[in-house]
């Protein structure tokens, strides 16, 4: 049997889109997919490391876009901000 000099691994995680890209509930729901796969047993540490990394990106991309939606509230509300 000749090795072809190939591992087998499981296939690489798809590429994340552009965070920026996303609305709100596409990076919760997204954000709910990484937690997910991190509680997944089989999922080894530096996968785990990978998917947190992401997770923390798409929270804060979230609260930074739920801040601009409270401010845009909040001026149409008459409460504007300096």
């Amino acid at each position: 049997m000749a090795d072809t000099g190939q591992k087998t691994k499981k296939p690489a995680a798809k590429k994340p889109a552009d965070l920026t890209k996303l609305s709100i509930e596409e990076l919760l729901e997204g954000l709910n997919q990484t937690i997910q796969k991190m509680d997944d047993s089989s999922v080894s540490l530096e996968e785990t490391f990978q998917l947190y990394e992401l997770g923390m990106k798409a929270v804060k991309e979230a609260g930074s876009r739920i801040d601009e939606v409270e401010k845009k509230i909040r001026i149409l509300g008459g409460e504007e901000e300096a």
